[in-house]
């Protein structure tokens, strides 16, 4: 009878120690390569909507100031309250900086002012705001086509 007894303690043993974790953490596991997957989907479909969308093929604002054009598409597109310096370098050119702004607003922003105002971003850095989402960024735009 103490031998049967410490059979199955040993038996009971190896599965909570060494099956019932391996098994455990494979359906974490296949957990989250489903949440991935869900997420790369969905990525997929924006990029894919995105490049729909048509290009306006006129640019805009060629007789305003860069600065006016971006007081004005920052507000629209709400990224105002993130960006904290935009300084005019020339009449061409200005240097931005943004703290925790959220990215895809930001990238989108970017899109918008380089389609429709042909302001290009000649240089950029940036770096992780510490929230997910959320950068601080350097960028420096460049009126091209004036």
């Amino acid at each position: 009878m103490v031998a049967a007894a410490s059979v199955l303690i040993v038996i009971a043993l190896i599965w909570l120690l060494l099956l019932n974790p391996l098994y455990s953490s494979q359906e974490q596991l296949a957990q989250r390569v489903n949440g991935k997957s869900t997420l790369l989907v969905e990525l997929q479909q924006r990029a894919a909507s995105r490049v729909s969308q048509p290009a306006t093929s006129k640019l805009q604002g060629l007789d305003q100031s860069i600065v006016v054009v971006i007081d004005r598409t920052t507000r629209l597109r709400g990224l105002s309250p993130y960006l904290k310096r935009n300084q005019p370098d020339g009449n061409n050119t200005v240097r931005l900086r943004f703290e925790n702004a959220p990215f895809d607003d930001l990238v989108t922003w970017l899109n918008e002012v380089k389609v429709g105002y042909g302001l290009n971003a000649t240089s950029a850095s940036i770096d992780l705001a510490g929230s997910p989402g959320r950068i601080n960024c350097s960028v420096v735009l460049e009126r091209s086509g004036a």
